[in-house]
């Protein structure tokens, strides 16, 4: 990669799948993502308190981590490996 925007993205995945991949399968299941999505938006929520009307009781239902999950899981096998998350950061910043 020559990128520095992709080398730096790179390493926010591998970061990601240190502290979630709890099984080390290089895949994030359904429990280990969700765990991702609620500490991400629970960082949102703490740095920028209006960010979209959110409180710092709010939480990711049932339904919305599934849209989320979805979004992420693009080949619909019920995990998100590395390279789906990287595109769908990649996707997001552009």
């Amino acid at each position: 990669m020559d990128d520095p925007v992709d080398e730096a993205m790179n390493t926010y995945v591998n970061n990601i799948w240190e502290m979630y991949d709890q099984d080390g399968n290089g895949e994030l299941d359904r429990d280990e993502a969700k765990l991702f999505v609620k500490e991400m938006m629970s960082d949102i929520i703490t740095s920028s308190p209006s960010h979209s009307g959110l409180r710092d009781d709010d939480d990711v239902d049932d339904e919305g981590f599934e849209q989320i999950f979805r979004m992420l899981d693009t080949d619909g096998s019920g995990t998100i490996d590395k390279e789906e998350m990287f595109n769908y950061l990649k996707n997001i910043c552009n």
